[in-house]
C-alpha cells in the first residue's frame, strides 16, 4: 500500500564515516575564494572536510584535545578556528596556517574585515581583534592607525565576568554575551570602535545557545 510519509528534515551526505568513526562534535559550511563549497567537521582529534561527493578527508597537520570544543567562523577567505588548547588555525580549501600571535581563546567571530577571539586566559573580559584585512596580524600598536590591531575591554578589566559568546553582527553592532549581561560593538575602525551595553537583565551562557 502506499502511504504518506512525514519529511525527516534530514539527508545523508557521506555514506562512508569519518577516520575512526568518532562523535561529531561540529560543523561548519566553508567556501573557498575559488568558489568550492566544504563542511568542515570537527571529531574527536582531527578536522575533517566533505565536499559534493561526500567523501571525508582529513585535513593533515592538526592534532586537537579530543574534550575541547572548538569553534569556527569564515571570514578574509579563510576558516578560523580556536578550541583554548592548542594555537589557534585557518583552513583555506588547500593547506592550514597558524597565525603568529593570535590570542589563544575559545571563542572567535568576524566583523568588519577583522578576526575577533574571547575568552582567553588572563584576559577573560577582553575581546581582541586582528588587524583590518588581515588575520595574521594582532600586536597592538600605541598609538597606531585605523586598521591596526584592537583590544577591547568589556565593562572594565577583570570584572568577574568573562566573555562567554560571540554572537555576531546585528543592527550594525557585534553582540557580544556574558552570562548576565549584552554588550555591542560597533564602528568601523580602531579610531571609532566603542562599546555599549545592550542588556544587564539578559546574557548568554553559551555560544552555540
Amino acid at each position: 500500500d502506499d502511504t504518506t510519509e512525514k519529511r525527516r528534515g534530514q539527508a545523508r551526505l557521506n555514506a562512508t564515516a569519518c577516520l575512526d568513526s568518532r562523535s561529531v562534535r561540529g560543523l561548519w559550511p566553508f567556501k573557498s575564494v575559488g568558489g568550492n563549497r566544504y563542511l568542515v567537521i570537527n571529531s574527536s582529534t582531527s578536522m575533517f572536510y566533505i565536499t559534493d561527493s561526500g567523501t571525508c578527508t582529513q585535513i593533515l597537520g592538526l592534532t586537537l584535545t579530543a574534550t575541547a570544543e572548538v569553534d569556527c567562523v569564515q571570514t578574509l577567505g579563510r576558516l578560523w578556528c580556536v578550541n583554548g588548547t592548542e594555537s589557534p588555525f585557518s583552513w583555506d580549501g588547500t593547506s592550514t596556517d597558524v597565525p603568529t600571535g593570535m590570542p589563544n581563546g575559545n571563542l572567535v567571530g568576524a566583523f568588519r574585515n577583522r578576526v575577533l577571539t574571547a575568552d582567553v586566559a588572563g584576559a577573560l573580559t577582553r575581546v581582541r581583534l586582528s588587524g583590518e584585512l588581515d588575520g595574521e596580524i594582532w600586536t597592538v600598536q600605541i598609538p597606531g592607525v585605523s586598521t591596526t590591531p584592537a583590544n577591547i575591554d568589556i565593562a572594565g578589566t577583570h570584572d568577574g565576568w568573562e566573555v562567554t559568546c560571540l554572537l555576531g553582527e546585528f543592527q550594525n553592532q557585534y553582540v557580544i554575551g556574558r552570562e548576565h549581561d549584552l554588550w555591542g560593538l560597533s564602528g568601523y575602525s580602531r579610531d571609532d570602535f566603542v562599546i555599549r551595553n545592550i542588556s544587564r537583565e539578559v546574557g548568554c551562557i553559551d555560544d552555540r545557545t
